[in-house]
Order: C-alpha cells, then sequence, then structure tokens
C-alpha cells in the first residue's frame, strides 16, 4: 500500500506527542513494507530524504516569520499535486489535511485529531500580551474553519484517547459517530519496567 503521511511536526527536531506518534507511525508502516511517503517541515537536512528502505520524507512544509496556520495548508497543497498514486493519507493536524482537500487529493485521508488547534491557541492567548495576542485573534477563524473542514471531509477521524474523543464531540457533536479510538502503542523493548535506565 502507497501511504502518505502529511505532518507539521516530525521527530526529533520537535519532540512533542504528536511529533513522536507521526513519526513512529510512518517507521512502523514502512516497516510492515508499506511505501510511505511523509510531508514534514523543511529543515536543515535534505529536500528529500530516504531514511529507511520504504521511507521518504519530503521537506515540504517551510518555516519562515509566516504563521504556519496559513503557510503549512499551501505548501501542502502545493507538494501534494505533485505527487500521485497514494492508496490513503494518514495525516496528523487539520491544516495538513485542509492541504489535500485543497489539492483535490482523491484517496481516502484518515485524520488523527491530537489536540484541538483552536482551543490551545485560545488558552495560549491567555499568556500572551501586546501585539502577539492581538495576532492570535486574527488567526482564530482560520484555526476554526480549518479544524471543522477537516473533521467533516476526513474519511476518518482517529483519536489516541476518551479525552480527544471528547473534544470532538463538545465542539463538533454532530461528527461523534465518525471517530474512532486507536492505541497509540508502545515499543516494549524500549521501554519496558527495570532496574534503571537503558541504553
Amino acid at each position: 500500500m502507497r501511504i502518505l503521511v502529511p505532518t507539521g511536526q516530525w521527530f526529533p527536531e520537535t519532540t512533542g506527542g504528536s511529533a513522536r506518534v507521526a513519526t513512529e507511525t510512518a517507521l512502523a508502516l514502512a516497516g510492515r513494507g508499506h511505501e510511505v511517503t511523509v510531508i514534514a517541515p523543511a529543515s536543515a537536512r535534505p529536500a528529500v530524504e530516504q531514511i529507511a528502505e520504504n521511507l521518504t520524507i519530503r521537506r515540504s512544509l517551510p518555516r519562515t516569520r509566516l504563521p504556519i496556520t496559513l503557510t503549512d495548508v499551501v505548501s501542502t497543497a502545493r507538494a501534494v499535486r505533485r505527487l500521485r498514486g497514494y492508496d490513503v493519507a494518514l495525516v496528523h493536524q487539520s491544516t495538513g489535511a485542509v492541504g489535500l482537500i485543497a489539492a483535490g487529493f482523491e484517496a481516502p485521508i484518515s485524520l488523527v485529531f491530537h489536540a484541538s488547534a483552536l482551543r490551545e491557541l485560545r488558552f495560549l492567548r491567555t499568556r500572551l500580551s501586546g501585539a502577539r495576542r492581538l495576532g492570535t485573534y486574527g488567526l482564530e477563524p482560520f484555526l476554526s474553519w480549518f479544524e471543522r473542514l477537516s473533521l467533516e471531509r476526513a474519511t476518518s477521524v482517529l483519536v489516541l484517547s476518551e479525552f480527544s474523543r471528547g473534544l470532538i464531540e463538545a465542539d463538533h457533536p454532530a461528527l461523534a459517530g465518525r471517530i474512532t479510538r486507536v492505541s497509540g502503542g508502545v515499543d516494549v523493548d524500549r521501554f519496558t519496567p527495570g532496574d534503571g535506565p537503558r541504553p
């Protein structure tokens, strides 16, 4: 199966949970023999990396002073228009999903809903002041629209926890029946109880 994985976060450049899930899931799918192409943030690394036998990373999402809320949609759409023949997309942010939709991506789209970017923006606003705080108000309508559109248009919506399911049910009650909870998984060879740290 040919799988496209658009993600605005990639481990180890970003150490958050959704970056780790996107990276480990892509690696595991490639390890199972699927042909996986990741659309990831640009970095100092080459524009296209072959990091495993079946895993290619395309560094197509620029990181500039412009808000990634807007640039990731445009950059994902631009990257996807050059790629053809995928069986499914496993996308990790609403901005990537909207980029797929804008590009006319024809295969099924599975959206992994890690959290509500809109709720996170509203929380962040309480910790900012001045121009940075004011700037969040301009992004809010876009995030609201992207979240709703990506949830409505995704073929399937995946969550890793009942908490994430609850966020969707609270903010988008009509979509409650389309949510599937999946396990995040643990590498038991690497993370296991023991007497001390493992190499």
